[in-house]
Order: C-alpha cells, then structure tokens, then sequence
C-alpha cells in the first residue's frame, strides 16, 4: 500500500507553460498509454487498469483547499493505493482492455513527468526511476474520455516526508497560469462527474 497527498486539475485548454517548461526539463519523460476504469461514479474511490495492473485508489479523509501561489488554487487529497498483478490471460480482463466491457471506461494519457526532490540547496528535478525517500511527482498530460479532449495537472507527493514546493519552483513550473479551485478534482471525482453528463459542473470558475 502506498499513501499519497495529491492535488490534480482538470481543463478543457492546454497549460502551455507548464508544457514548455516540462520540455525544457532534461529529466522529464514522455509515455503514452491507455488505463481502464471501472464506472463507479464516486467521488472517493477509483479502481483501473493499468498496463497489465490493477490499482484500488481510496481517498481517506476530507478534501482541504490550498494554494501554491496567488494564481494556483486547488484542493488536496489524500490516498491510499493498491496495485497488484491482473491475469492477463483471463477472459474477464481481457474483455476490458478489447474495449468490450461497458463498464469499464478507456482514459487515453499522453504524460509528460518529472520526479522532484530536495537537493543540498535547492529542488532539483530527477528521473522517475531514481529511487528517493520523498518528493513530488509533477504530471501534465492530455487525456481522450467519452469522446472528448481533456488536459489534467497533477501534483504527486510521496514519502516520509511532504516536501514543500516553494515560491521560485513553482514560478519556474507554471509562469503566471491561473488555476482555480473549481477545476480541482481527482480522477474519480471528475470521471463520475463527467459520466454523469455533469460537463457544466467542471466547467465553473
């Protein structure tokens, strides 16, 4: 099990300067992909498939609002995560990842990633495969869901410790790109919104 503090956006337009920065960044990395999830309509617990991996997401206490800076607004949540082997021969998952099971909703990602964490004097951005006690994950990516284009930001932290992102960071991140409270969801939150024909509801700000 893994426990997270998260804070993730989700917005009909591109952030483009979190796009170029994430460019710019030599330790990024770039993966396609496409993840299943299941149609629970709830706001706090998510469960998919993930490149051959089932993962159980459980939000475990109440959203709390937040702000990186004067422009960036959101809520926090916290996890609980799960992930253990699918069988991958089994006729049920496979149903899932032919697109042949209803229930069970495609999420095409294009994800652009960084891992970071403190340095000596600074937060230095690293490779997702360097192995480190705490940090943040930082994630923009472009997502294709019941037919429609959608961009997401999120925020990761991870560890013994909740690093702080300070002023400097996340001007290098963002520039001056408004995010709003409103925009503030979890993918389980927004994919039931959405499932719902609640569009409007994500929409608000």
């Amino acid at each position: 099990m893994q426990r997270t503090k998260e804070m993730r956006w989700f917005l009909p337009h591109e952030v483009p300067e979190l796009n170029r920065w994430l460019d710019r960044c030599p330790k990024s990395t770039v993966e396609q992909r496409t993840d299943y999830y299941l149609e629970l309509h709830s706001d706090d617990i998510g469960i998919k498939i993930r490149q051959g991996n089932i993962e159980i997401k459980k939000r475990t206490s109440q959203r709390s609002r937040g702000c990186l800076n004067d422009t960036i607004w959101g809520c926090y949540d916290h996890f609980e995560k799960w992930s253990f082997e699918g069988d991958t021969k089994d006729a049920a998952f496979l149903e899932v990842v032919d697109d042949r099971c209803a229930e069970w909703v495609p999420v095409s990602k294009s994800r652009k990633l960084v891992q970071l964490t403190q340095g000596h004097e600074a937060i230095m951005p690293t490779t997702l495969n360097r192995n480190v006690d705490y940090g943040c994950q930082v994630e923009y990516a472009e997502i294709e869901v019941y037919g429609e284009r959608w961009y997401t930001v999120g925020l990761e932290w991870f560890g013994n410790e909740c690093m702080e992102l300070d002023a400097r960071t996340i001007t290098n991140m963002f520039g001056n790109t408004k995010l709003h409270m409103t925009q503030s969801h979890g993918y389980p939150s927004f994919l039931a919104k959405l499932g719902k024909g609640q569009r409007n509801k994500l929409l608000q700000f």
